[in-house]
């Protein structure tokens, strides 16, 4: 058995599992960023595969709970052909190493898999991707690429990380382009705190937003699919939005000033 605690501060570059692991504790592999290799003999219960580490499930199903290498994982479609990846675990993402340069400049992609319909809580959670260069490393941006059938963003999914950027996949359907992103219903609590996202696109099928969702985040850009007509919003604490919003957002004005 494997503890979430296990692993703590350790320094490990290589994991080897035998057959007899029966339980790995979401969150075992939570900021081991210098993981380079795991490798498992087979068993009922976990494998590995392209840098992931998953959680068998049934029949051909599999979550992941853990992520090793120099690149980690870059999915994109076909990436898990093999398998039908339906989750991403709490604190399954964490810290990626990008040392490819042409992925330093343009950032690094990240796809999140057609065969999932909802980003559990924290899988993203504080996850940052880091660029190689010699001896220098620097912090650059996370663009994820969601499809239609994603369902659900969980709480603080993937508040303080590298986040910069959300797109939803398209399709071309009758000549016509068709957002894949509208099947999302739910961002949740604290999903988008503490980022620097660019442009936020809210898509039509989007039913709740949830407390402190972009908290501290700051988008240069928000775009609402669909018309006015689409979207009804409620505040919370509305009775006092205006003296809360003349507070936070209004400069002070002293009749001084004018007056010389």
């Amino acid at each position: 058995n494997v503890k979430v605690d296990t692993f703590n501060n350790s320094n490990i570059h290589y994991l080897k599992f035998g057959e007899t692991i029966k339980s790995i504790e979401y969150g075992a592999f939570k900021d081991m960023i210098l993981l380079k290799n795991v490798t498992m003999d087979f068993n009922d219960y976990y494998s590995v595969l392209n840098g992931t580490i998953l959680e068998r499930n049934e029949g051909n199903k599999r979550t992941i709970i853990g992520t090793y290498g120099d690149d980690k994982t870059m999915f994109n479609e076909g990436y898990f052909d093999t398998v039908d990846i339906i989750g991403i675990a709490p604190y399954a993402i964490s810290n990626i190493s990008v040392y490819d340069e042409a992925l330093t400049k343009k950032g690094y992609s990240f796809y999140i898999p057609s065969t999932m319909t909802e980003v559990s809580d924290y899988a993203f959670n504080n996850s940052k991707v880091y660029a190689y260069n010699k001896d220098e490393r620097k912090e650059i941006q996370l663009g994820i690429y969601m499809f239609h059938t994603l369902k659900e963003i969980g709480d603080y999914a993937f508040s303080n990380s590298s986040l910069t950027l959300i797109k939803y996949e398209t399709k071309v359907e009758d000549n016509q382009y068709v957002p894949l992103g509208e099947g999302i219903e739910v961002f949740g609590e604290g999903a988008f705190q503490n980022l620097d996202v660019i442009n936020l696109i809210i898509p039509k099928s989007l039913k709740t937003i949830k407390k402190d969702c972009f908290k501290g985040t700051k988008p240069i850009n928000v775009f609402y699919e669909g018309t006015k007509e689409d979207y009804i919003f409620l505040i919370d604490e509305a009775h006092n939005l205006v003296e809360r919003a003349r507070t936070m957002y209004s400069a002070s004005i002293c009749k001084e000033d004018f007056l010389e």
